[in-house]
């Protein structure tokens, strides 16, 4: 699997030729609350942003965590994992989020392995150079 630095006109083109959605993969998962809601803020933004630049966007995080926040569900990839692959298989391409704890995470990890069988453009986008989009 070849892991391509994030280019918005490579994310545009891919989507208008093969439809679909950009899946936001980034760390969530830590002991400390305060560092998972930093998390959600990070993602949020970087979210908005990206879609601001015209990518469709899929966020699981910021979808899940309300809803696992609201009706005390788990928070861990093993519980996400299936819904987790379910919307990998409407993505186009999946764009991992370098935020602190990226490279460890096994979310991100499960979700590339599961990419890579479907064939998506993987690629890694510096949370920085996101918000100047």
């Amino acid at each position: 699997m070849k892991i391509h630095e994030f280019d918005l006109q490579d994310v545009l083109k891919e989507q208008e030729c093969k439809g679909g959605y950009a899946y936001l993969a980034a760390p969530y998962s830590d002991p400390d609350i305060a560092i998972r809601l930093q998390r959600v803020d990070n993602i949020n933004r970087v979210a908005g942003h990206l879609i601001a630049a015209g990518v469709m966007l899929f966020s699981p995080i910021s979808h899940g965590h309300p809803i696992a926040m609201t009706v005390e569900l788990p928070t861990d990839y093993a519980f996400w994992q299936r819904h987790a692959e379910c919307m990998l298989h409407g993505a186009s391409s999946i764009i991992i989020l370098q935020l602190g704890g990226w490279a460890a995470s096994e979310g991100i990890t499960g979700e590339v392995e599961f990419a890579d069988t479907l064939d998506l453009t993987v690629y890694v986008l510096d949370p920085l150079k996101a918000l100047s989009l």
